[in-house]
């Protein structure tokens, strides 16, 4: 996967899913590398992979700011390789959701609340799979997905950023012009190939 290009010495393996493997750092318990299974192929994709890095990095520290209890935070993301790294949750009592899914419908109504208010409130979407959230040792509920990169409404985002004070809302407002300068990028590239 080329995850030893980060230099980071990866411990066992925490998880798997559809898109990526989750590792523990050895170097620092609190937090995790997660490691995509796509690393692009041509020179488009690895366009598009730094854009997405940079974007989810960006995303990730907005909606943590907004949402500190239920987003963790992201302290890293690239696109060679094509990883994150991230807070580590340690599960509580309650651990992993179960069966959000049942018979292709939504069943668990904390997950549904919060992904839909985050996305009343931002226009991001939080990917809905029950293994994207678990509760932490302080019974909230948290998302240890990443959001995607460029789901998100700009005018609610920035409202949102608005309410925030001091040096979270000064944060908040420098990682949204990055994120839109990103996502501008990304549009206009797609554009330019038409």
């Amino acid at each position: 996967m080329g995850i030893d290009k980060l230099k980071i010495k990866t411990g066992r393996k925490l998880g798997e899913g559809g898109e990526r493997k989750v590792y523990e750092d050895k170097d620092n318990p609190e937090r995790v590398i997660g490691a995509f299974e796509y690393q692009g192929e041509t020179d488009d994709d690895k366009r598009y992979l730094a854009n997405q890095a940079r974007g989810r990095f960006y995303l990730s520290k907005i909606l943590h700011l907004l949402y500190p209890d239920n987003i963790r935070d992201i302290h890293g993301s690239f696109s060679d390789p094509n990883a994150t790294i991230n807070k580590r949750v340690r599960a509580g009592v309650r651990g992993r959701k179960n069966e959000y899914f049942k018979d292709g419908k939504e069943k668990d109504a904390e997950i549904h609340g919060l992904r839909y208010k985050i996305y009343a409130e931002t226009g991001a979407n939080l990917d809905g799979f029950f293994n994207n959230f678990m509760y932490d040792q302080s019974g909230n509920l948290v998302y240890v997905d990443t959001p995607d990169s460029f789901t998100f409404d700009i005018d609610k985002l920035r409202t949102a950023v608005e309410k925030l004070e001091g040096d979270k809302k000064v944060k908040g407002l420098l990682y949204l012009e990055r994120l839109i300068v990103v996502r501008g990028e990304e549009y206009k590239k797609n554009d330019d190939k038409k």
